[in-house]
């Protein structure tokens, strides 16, 4: 709980995604992209113990082959693959990352394109040695995905992705982590996706309007139903499904981002239990001129889950309330257009019987914790938070 972000991060990120292309005089070209990434809340600048420094992305690609199709690439290597998220909630519905290969716009029919990916994604502080006829325990991941054109501005993205995990510590009790048999080492996810550009629900003319709908099981349940490679802890009988409703509208002086999501969550824990997180929010933006504009952001999110027999889940019924304004410069309109420099103030308000839970960025929880307010907030069920913050993309 707690995602709306405006302003309200407290890390030093930095996101570096340089590239290079190589071109062919018969028209081919190939692609090579590297995407490193450093994060801190550390505040000094000397944060040598508190930083990480990451390799997110480094693959090559290759495409415009005479004779094949001119939408067919070929990769290699470690991707984000067309992920899809909501900026104002800091978070991927559909998170596709991993290292393997894939080949991308395979023509099906005239208004119809398929990619197909074999991905493997190994969890960090998992099993770093082979295991004798397993290999390493990583999760093998295979995902088809299709792109329907239906119109100029409507059209359909549908995928699924089937997932193993050759060798899960816990399901197999290995020494040094918690043992829980009933754990998943399968799963498998289904994400439908419907697109129209133009104006948020035929707000404007300027924007898009997205509708998804997920479902998985097993390791392809709970967050796992947007991200690889997660659901190493879920139990073998978890499914999942959700709604999301999210887009944009601009207009020559303002513009709106709207988000909406339903999300349930069935025998969540081993002693079964429903779990359903929904959340409304918007983020609307009013620019004065090309310097000046003011941001607000406002948000409700509920969590309803059942107690359980299991010691860490405590239940919960509640809700938040999460209200931000953010005046910000930058150097031109738009929704879009970075840098800007903002000073926020947010004010946060949630129910008694979320003040114990541990809470992160997917929505639900199930062990005690802080709450909402994390550490600086806790015991508490409101709080005020300000800051400055700069945001740049390039």
């Amino acid at each position: 709980m707690g995602r709306y972000r405006l302003g309200n991060e407290n890390e030093t990120k930095v996101d570096l995604s340089p590239d290079l292309m190589f071109h062919h005089s018969s028209g081919a070209w190939a692609k090579t992209k590297i995407r490193f990434q450093s994060e801190t809340r550390n505040t000094s600048d000397w944060a040598t113990e508190t930083s990480s420094f990451v390799t997110r992305e480094a693959f090559a690609e290759i495409g415009g082959i005479p004779h094949l199709a001119d939408t067919l690439t070929f990769w290699a290597g470690k991707r984000y693959m067309k992920n899809r998220s909501s900026h104002i909630l800091d978070w991927d519905y559909h998170q596709a990352n991993g290292t393997g290969g894939g080949v991308w716009g395979i023509p099906v029919a005239s208004n119809v394109l398929m990619d197909l990916d074999l991905v493997s994604w190994g969890k960090e502080g998992y099993t770093k040695e082979p295991i004798e006829g397993v290999g390493y325990a990583d999760t093998l991941i295979f995902k088809p995905r299709f792109e329907i054109t239906l119109t100029e501005k409507d059209s359909v993205k549908a995928e699924a992705f089937w997932m193993n995990l050759g060798h899960n510590p816990m399901k197999e009790c290995d020494p040094g982590y918690v043992c829980a048999p009933d754990t998943a080492d399968d799963g498998f996810a289904v994400t439908v996706a419907y697109d129209r550009s133009g104006g948020f629900m035929g707000l404007g003319n300027v924007g898009y309007t997205e509708f998804v709908v997920q479902y998985g099981t097993g390791m392809g349940a709970g967050t796992n139903m947007s991200k690889f490679g997660w659901g190493e802890a879920n139990y073998k009988d978890h499914s999942s499904y959700r709604f999301t409703l999210s887009g944009i509208s601009e207009f020559e002086n303002w513009a709106l981002q709207p988000v909406a999501i339903y999300h349930n969550d069935d025998d969540f824990t081993q002693a079964g239990g429903e779990r359903v997180w929904w959340t409304v929010g918007a983020r609307p933006s009013y620019h004065f001129n090309d310097y000046f504009s003011l941001q607000f952001e406002a948000g409700y999110e509920h969590l309803k889950q059942d107690k359980t027999t299991q010691t860490s889940n405590n239940g919960a019924n509640g809700g938040m309330t999460k209200l931000t304004i953010a005046p910000t410069l930058h150097l031109t309109k738009g929704y879009w257009m970075r840098p800007q420099l903002r000073v926020f103030a947010t004010y946060a308000k949630w129910d008694e019987s979320l003040k114990n839970i541990n809470t992160g960025k997917h929505g639900y929880s199930g062990d005690q914790g802080y709450g909402p307010g994390g550490a600086s907030y806790a015991g508490e069920t409101e709080g005020w938070n300000f800051g400055v913050q700069a945001e740049v993309w390039f």
